[in-house]
């Protein structure tokens, strides 16, 4: 059979057969509302190398969703070209024609044992170039660098009301860098995927992605089309790697990438610890035993994280200088805790509450709670022992009797694994619980080895 390239096909006809490689699938939705299912959109490969995209309208989306494989080979023939509008934007390629199947389309599936036709290929922008074409996404852009920072990931309701995941790290290629900006659900799968990276630091490729910019800083940003793939198998990806150790990496400082092991100690230890402690994370076995009676949670700027203030009525960052339509609510919770033998004071961050108890500040205050009284569902985090993550501040080398900022923790099943400890208390078993955080009852608790910061990561591969 003679099979028409990609770069042949044009409108005006619909006599064609190309065979063709599908390298990614996504849904389509309507621009207006963000929710009406307009059909699903496909990008193509041929053994020249040539990338089309390719949309299946809705009336006939059911026909062929099941039989277009993201990776297979398939024989497609019998569809019509149609040429993009001028003003038609966030193509994921850039070209000016795609492939629209009809209900007389046919497609096969078939082996490609034999056939040359790549599983992947990205058509790369320099990050230093990105500031030239910010703000034009006619054509969604391809772009690659080595994660020398990041940042949680952010759940919040917007001010329309709408749950949102926000997700940031910053890339670099050497030369330049800039910020990457994921959003709802590829945020969470991001957070997911970088949860288990095993080579460090992680390189990311995010393809057909849109490229905005403010205050001529750059950001990177994710649209419907969108993808991202972390270490992934590619020379691009395996020449950044080979050039780490040159100096043009050398002004990034990539220490909070690195895996890293923590040491464990107990309460009394870590009222020792000293200044070469400043900002490291321990790992302490405590039980807590008390939430204190007070504020339960604060409002905070959406743009720096930072407290604000309320002024004339009026929500208000100090930080920003700005006003604000609304404040973001975060947890914010003191406890007392106690192990075998000393006592502590803690103060537990929004993302550990949020994952022990599966609610935010807002449900809670929608269900009639006020920052006057803590919610009886706070109470239920007293009388169980954790594994907690204990960050060290300059406060606590300075005033060792201080509060602590607990970063993570997890429920022990079963109570304290300090048996004698439990004995020289006599503090009662607690019941076992199905709450879990994955990660952190399988760090090595052990090794000396603690001057770099912990960060959770994972390969997702396409």
């Amino acid at each position: 059979m003679d099979f028409n390239y990609l770069e042949e096909v044009s409108s005006g006809s619909f006599d064609w057969t190309v065979r063709v490689r599908v390298l990614r699938k996504w849904r389509g939705v309507s621009s207006s509302n963000g929710k009406e299912f307009k059909g699903f959109n496909i990008l193509l490969v041929d053994s020249k190398s040539c990338r089309l995209p390719g949309f299946v309208p809705a009336l006939v989306s059911q026909k062929y969703e099941t039989k277009i494989i993201v990776g297979n080979v398939h024989v497609l023939s019998n569809f019509t070209v149609k040429d993009y509008k001028p003003d038609e934007k966030f193509r994921a390629v850039c070209c000016e024609k795609q492939i629209y199947f009809t209900n007389f389309t046919e497609v096969e599936v078939v082996a490609d044992d034999d056939v040359m036709i790549p599983r992947d290929i990205f058509d790369f922008t320099d990050l230093g170039d990105l500031i030239d074409i910010a703000g034009d996404n006619t054509y969604l852009t391809d772009v690659t660098g080595v994660i020398f920072k990041d940042l949680p990931i952010r759940r919040f309701v917007n001010k329309l009301r709408v749950a949102q995941s926000q997700i940031k790290v910053d890339i670099t290629d050497g030369r330049c860098s800039h910020c990457v900006t994921l959003w709802d659900a590829l945020a969470e799968e991001f957070n997911h995927a970088l949860a288990t990276v095993s080579e460090f630091p992680a390189i990311l490729i995010v393809a057909s992605a849109k490229i905005t910019s403010w205050q001529k800083q750059v950001d990177i940003a994710n649209v419907t089309a969108t993808t991202f793939y972390l270490n992934y198998n590619h020379h691009s990806v395996l020449n950044l790697r080979q050039m780490l150790g040159t100096p043009l990496f050398s002004k990034y400082d990539f220490s909070s990438q690195m895996s890293q092991t923590f040491e464990q100690h107990d309460i009394a230890s870590i009222k020792t610890l000293g200044v070469e402690y400043l900002n490291v994370e321990v790992i302490c076995e405590l039980k807590l035993i008390l939430v204190v009676e007070m504020e339960w949670f604060k409002g905070e700027c959406s743009a720096c994280y930072r407290e604000i203030e309320i002024v004339d009525g009026e929500y208000r960052c100090i930080i920003c200088n700005r006003e604000l339509p609304f404040a973001e609510k975060k947890f914010h919770i003191m406890a007392e805790a106690i192990d075998g033998k000393d006592s502590i004071e803690i103060s537990i961050d929004d993302r550990t509450i949020r994952t022990l108890l599966g609610i935010t500040v807002n449900e809670l205050v929608e269900e009639g709670c006020t920052n006057e009284k803590v919610p009886p569902i706070l109470r239920t985090l007293e009388s169980k022992w954790y594994n907690a993550k204990v960050r060290i501040g300059s406060h606590n080398i300075e005033r060792p009797g201080s509060f602590y900022y607990v970063t993570d923790m997890y429920v022990l099943s079963g109570g304290s694994t300090s048996i004698g400890s439990q004995r020289s208390m006599n503090v009662q078993e607690v019941s076992s619980s199905s709450i879990h955080l994955d990660g952190l009852e399988d760090l090595n608790f052990y090794t000396p080895d603690v001057t770099k910061k912990n960060k959770n990561k994972t390969v997702l591969m396409s």
